[in-house]
């Protein structure tokens, strides 16, 4: 599971990364460390293909990958899992909400942060009970409900 994991990380990274406008140096794979290598190794045929974006954007997960302990590894991989077995349209909206969400501002970023937060230290019977009311709101009812937190954000701030 794991090493599927990391082929899934590599070729995630790989569809999905953006190259930031400024350009790097490529960076050879034997500068790489032995553990970059180990979690990279689906992308050693190609890697020198790849843009110096990309290869620094693969290296940081790579570091991020090793810098897991064995529960946080556990967790990604089964996290991984469950993203491979969506539907291809599914991944997609994900993704398109992926990206709304980054590019939001940092404060509105933070403040999904924590309602997600307190929304998943809630009990499971009211998580349940208040996915089955957003259902089966209307679009109109959740934009005034938004309006509404909005407005108490602001008097609070």
């Amino acid at each position: 599971m794991i090493k599927s994991f990391h082929n899934g990380v590599v070729m995630l990274a790989l569809s999905l990364s953006a190259a930031p406008a400024w350009a790097l140096e490529s960076i050879p794979w034997t500068a790489l460390s032995p553990a970059e290598q180990s979690v990279l190794a689906p992308a050693q045929a190609q890697w020198n293909t790849l843009t110096p974006e990309r290869q620094v954007r693969l290296r940081e997960g790579a570091l991020r990958w090793n810098g897991l302990n064995p529960t946080e590894r556990s967790a990604a991989s089964a996290r991984w899992q469950r993203l491979r077995e969506l539907s291809p349209e599914r991944r997609a909206r994900l993704h398109a909400r992926f990206e709304r969400f980054k590019s939001l501002p940092p404060e509105k970023q933070a403040r999904l942060r924590e309602a997600f937060k307190n929304f998943r230290a809630l009990p499971r019977t009211d998580r349940r009970a208040l996915r089955e009311e957003w259902r089966e709101s209307s679009p109109e009812r959740r934009e005034l409900r938004a309006e509404r937190r909005e407005r108490r954000r602001a008097r609070r701030d």
